[in-house]
Order: C-alpha cells, then sequence, then structure tokens
C-alpha cells in the first residue's frame, strides 16, 4: 500500500524512538561468483551471544545446505534498548515512567 502512495490505516499520534536494530542475514552464498548459492555441508558452527545478541538460524554442524531453496541459513540481530536498560524476564527491556 505505501508504494502506492496510499495512506497508512491506522495513524499513531505519537512515535518513540527508544533503540535500534541492526539485522544481518546470514546467505550460503559464493561472493567470487556472483553470490551464486553455495549448498554444501556446514562443517562447523558459531552462535554468540549475550545481552542484546540474537541468532535465528537451523544449521548445525553436520547439516547439509541444500541447492533448491533460498540460500539465507540464519539472522543475527544486535538490538539496543534506550539509555536505561534492565533485565526482565531475561530479556532486556527499557522501564517507561
Amino acid at each position: 500500500m505505501l508504494r502506492r502512495g496510499e495512506a497508512l490505516a491506522h495513524r499513531r499520534t505519537r512515535w518513540s524512538g527508544s533503540g535500534h536494530a541492526i539485522e544481518c542475514r546470514i546467505n550460503a552464498e559464493d561472493h567470487e561468483h556472483g553470490f551464486r548459492p553455495s549448498p554444501g555441508k556446514i562443517t562447523y558452527t558459531y552462535k554468540p551471544g549475550g545481552p542484546g545478541l540474537r541468532v535465528d538460524s537451523h544449521v548445525y554442524a553436520g547439516y547439509t545446505v541444500p541447492p533448491y531453496y533460498d540460500s539465507m541459513i540464519g539472522k543475527l540481530d544486535r538490538l539496543r534498548q534506550g539509555s536505561r536498560p534492565r533485565r526482565s524476564g531475561g530479556w532486556r527491556s527499557r522501564s517507561r515512567r
């Protein structure tokens, strides 16, 4: 809808930005050959962790990336909240008072 220039159905009167996020997509592609898919066996994996870091992936050591599907095999997200983060149930959140 936005591409066609149409207005949003729901309008928010107040937007508050309280942080930012960076997403990195992890693809099984060969950058030396035009980023074409690069199927094959994964021999080693490392999934970083820590506050505000999230890895979404289905791969593991020994997994074989098939040649028939999208080459994206994972995503790495770095989430950062406002200047006063606190822990709440294991997830970082921001107090709103």
